[in-house]
């Protein structure tokens, strides 16, 4: 294997592992969102109110500003 083939497939085993990496923290995080929804509705939130108390989108979503609208 020539010097340039070495080093390419280093470079593409490096982005490979960034890659993965990537995905498993997305993975990993989205997870725990849909662990911490799962807890609020067994502890008696509805499941919008759940869904609304852990995102992070600072209220563009229209239901969770409905709901507190309401309140």
């Amino acid at each position: 294997m020539s010097d340039s083939s070495k080093f390419w497939l280093s470079i593409n085993v490096i982005w490979g592992f960034v890659v993965l990496g990537a995905v498993y923290l997305g993975s990993t995080h989205y997870q725990s969102v849909n662990d911490s929804i799962n807890e609020l509705v067994k502890n008696g939130a509805s499941p919008i109110e759940a869904m609304c108390a852990v995102q992070d989108d600072f209220g563009n979503n229209p239901s969770c500003i409905a709901i507190v609208a309401k309140k």
